[in-house]
């Protein structure tokens, strides 16, 4: 891996490097997002704004864009600094497993980050992706299956990250194909 960019990413090369081991990007691909986190961060602040992260074109329609941005917001202070946006799009990169991939989407449902996807949080994160099209009645009785169908794990109202991995891998690879993007 070439230094090529060391003076232009605002990091130590100790921190280029965790950086690095931590995403599994190289140089480049690194520099490349800090150009695209640059255009984002409209007051320079060197943070974006949940404001600003909702403008990212492919996002501005997703209904999820508050989740996704809670995710990223790894300290949960309601910002997101370089190396939090780094971690958070590299884990959409062919470079990352698909066990990164995973986690990060059960963290979608995980809203209150305890390693259980309850019953409640599953119909929130739910319910925000269907909005009024679909009567919360049967949004409770598709929830209710789900946890039945799929807590293999025997966790209390909830599902764990292994049942949530066995639930994803028994739909088949139409999840794969949505999990990865290019740089």
């Amino acid at each position: 891996m070439g230094n090529t960019h060391a003076g232009l990413l605002p990091f130590s090369p100790d921190e280029q490097s965790r950086m690095q081991d931590e995403t599994k990007l190289s140089q480049d691909e690194m520099m490349n997002l800090f150009r695209k986190f640059r255009k984002m961060d409209l007051h320079k602040s060197g943070e974006i704004t949940f404001e600003e992260f909702r403008r990212i074109p492919e996002l501005a329609s997703n209904p999820l864009v508050g989740r996704l941005f809670a995710v990223m917001d790894t300290d949960g202070n309601g910002i997101i600094d370089f190396d939090e946006f780094l971690n958070g799009i590299s884990v959409f990169t062919p470079a990352r497993s698909d066990e990164d991939r995973l986690r990060f989407l059960f963290s979608i449902y995980d809203v209150d980050r305890d390693g259980l996807i309850s019953n409640g949080e599953l119909f929130s994160v739910l319910k925000i992706m269907t909005g009024a099209s679909l009567p919360d009645r049967s949004l409770q009785q598709l929830v209710d299956r789900t946890i039945r169908d799929y807590n293999r794990s025997g966790a209390p109202d909830g599902i764990t990250f292994d049942d949530f991995r066995t639930m994803l891998t028994e739909k088949g690879a139409a999840f794969e194909q949505t999990l990865k993007v290019e740089l």
